[in-house]
């Protein structure tokens, strides 16, 4: 495991080195937090050595680092920062450490981090302490010309979620909807109150919705699964004149086939064999409300252009009726799919798709939403809680968390969004025997892959089990990584090559061609 020793180099650095002049009242410094670290070659212990710059002196401070304490130059890796002259500004502080471990992270895996806390500024030790604790867990060391080398342990335990700043044009945004009619106004914050959060990236979807509401367009909701589509949707109604009025919302996805018309439009009795009687459908039931359709890439081709229709002349005609019916209503669509990309392989028409896309929404992923999970996961943890005391109100254990399994919550990517936070608090509020929650169960819950586990299994099956050869196994991994792209792409080929990290779409299908072409028909038939 590599060994990185990360710190700013503060004014005591520059003292040492001869770097910075010393003012009247400074006291003298022979070596300087940094050199104190590094003297005697405990350097060595270290391999690599990053140094945060906001001063412009970085280079010379690494020369003589190299030279009068026999510090491996090509150990140091100086990062230029500008904080604007502000080295006591929490904010731009945290942004750039925060960003330069992340880079340090992308690039070497497997890594134990030292923050030293004596070089620079009394915030960038605070800064340290807390990025230690939170996202960028490391051993923190102090140095002294009285004690020399301490490595520090902190008597707490801390989480914490960096809270973005929002760009003035939010708060511009949003002055300009406080400005309707205080009733109207009440209604649209009543109809928004169950979207948590207060994210830059979550703020600006909330203003985009609520100005929508009180248009009659259609709009197509885009996002990820598990991001709230449905949610949202409601809340448009909601806080619309037609809040009075029925919304229906059906996901295509989970219809057969042969229901999808007869659940849109509706039908006649005799319509078909099991038609014994009418049938009203969600386009007749709001007739002046909202019907929300979620999944509508995955609306089959004839039933794409019947919605066509509703949307060009508001019409529609049951199963098995001549009678044309007048929809009054309004449309909202959501997909987590590429309508664009479905449209060129001709799977989505184009014309139903410029129709859709009048009012485009997209809601941030909640690995983007910064700020918003500590909410989330202290509103899920509250509705659990309530639900275990009403449902069993002898045996539950209200369950609280600890700062630690936070943080492992707080770091996780959350590749299921909402959805999956919801659902790994249900089961930490539902398995956890004793009444506070910690780091280890937190982790039992969360979605990894073993990889490696798998990899192995794999090729040791392959090998003793079926007496493969190696060329054998290269073809069953090539064939199972297309299949899994495909499938996760939903027969969606230059998705699939983007999954696949392929340099383009021909050269995936070109290789699919020459080593599977059995997949070929994935691509067309999913």
């Amino acid at each position: 495991m590599k060994r990185i020793l990360v710190s700013w180099i503060g004014d005591k650095d520059l003292l040492a080195a001869g770097i910075k002049v010393k003012k009247e009242g400074e006291r003298e410094e022979k070596l300087g937090p940094i050199a104190r670290a590094l003297q005697k070659e405990q350097w060595k212990a270290y391999d690599m050595i990053c140094l945060l710059d906001d001063r412009g002196n970085g280079e010379k401070y690494k020369s003589w680092l190299a030279t009068s304490h026999s510090v491996l130059s090509d150990r140091i890796e100086i990062f230029s920062i500008d904080l604007h002259h502000e080295p006591m500004n929490y904010r731009r502080i945290y942004t750039e450490a925060d960003g330069v471990l992340k880079r340090l992270k992308s690039e070497t895996e497997h890594t134990c981090y030292v923050f030293l806390l004596s070089a620079g500024t009394g915030a960038m030790m605070a800064i340290w302490i807390l990025l230690s604790q939170t996202s960028h867990p490391a051993e923190l060391l102090e140095t002294s010309e009285e004690k020399g080398c301490l490595f520090v342990k902190l008597p707490f335990a801390i989480s914490a979620e960096y809270i973005p700043v929002k760009p003035k044009s939010l708060y511009e945004a949003k002055k300009r909807l406080d400005s309707r009619p205080k009733e109207k106004r009440e209604r649209i914050d009543r109809a928004f109150h169950r979207i948590i959060g207060r994210s830059p990236a979550l703020e600006e979807a909330i203003i985009f919705a609520k100005s929508y509401a009180l248009s009659n367009h259609t709009v197509l909701i885009l996002g990820e699964t598990g991001t709230g589509k449905e949610l949202f949707a409601k809340a448009i109604h909601d806080a619309s004149d037609r809040y009075k009025e029925k919304f229906e919302a059906r996901n295509m996805a989970a219809l057969p086939d042969n229901l999808i018309e007869s659940e849109l439009f509706g039908h006649v009795k005799g319509a078909f064999s099991s038609a014994d009687r009418d049938h009203k459908g969600i386009f007749e039931n709001a007739n002046k409300g909202t019907v929300f359709l979620d999944e509508v890439a995955e609306l089959p081709l004839p039933q794409q252009a019947k919605l066509l229709r509703v949307l060009q002349n508001r019409e529609f005609q049951p199963v098995g009726s001549t009678e044309t019916k007048t929809f009054k209503g309004r449309i909202i669509a959501a997909t987590n799919q590429n309508l664009q990309e479905l449209v060129e392989i001709g799977r989505f028409r184009e014309d139903l798709f410029y129709r859709l896309n009048v009012l485009d929404l997209h809601l941030p992923p909640l690995r983007k939403r910064e700020g918003d999970l500590t909410s989330l996961i202290t509103h899920f943890l509250k509705i659990n809680n309530e639900n275990g005391k009403k449902n069993d109100p002898y045996a539950y254990q209200e369950k609280t968390i600890s700062p630690y399994a936070m943080n492992v919550l707080l770091n996780h990517d959350w590749p299921g969004n909402i959805r999956e936070l919801e659902n790994v608090m249900i089961k930490l509020c539902n398995k956890t025997h004793y009444n506070k929650i910690d780091e280890s169960d937190v982790r039992k819950h969360l979605t990894q892959v073993n990889y490696s586990l798998f990899l192995e299994k794999f090729v040791l099956h392959g090998l003793e089990k079926e007496k493969k050869s190696y060329d054998q196994l290269e073809m069953d991994f090539r064939e199972f990584c297309y299949d899994y792209a495909l499938s996760k792409a939903k027969g969606n080929e230059t998705k699939a090559a983007e999954l696949l990290q392929y340099s383009n779409r021909p050269t995936l299908h070109n290789h699919i061609e020459k080593f599977c072409p059995h997949l070929l028909k994935r691509i067309y038939s999913n």
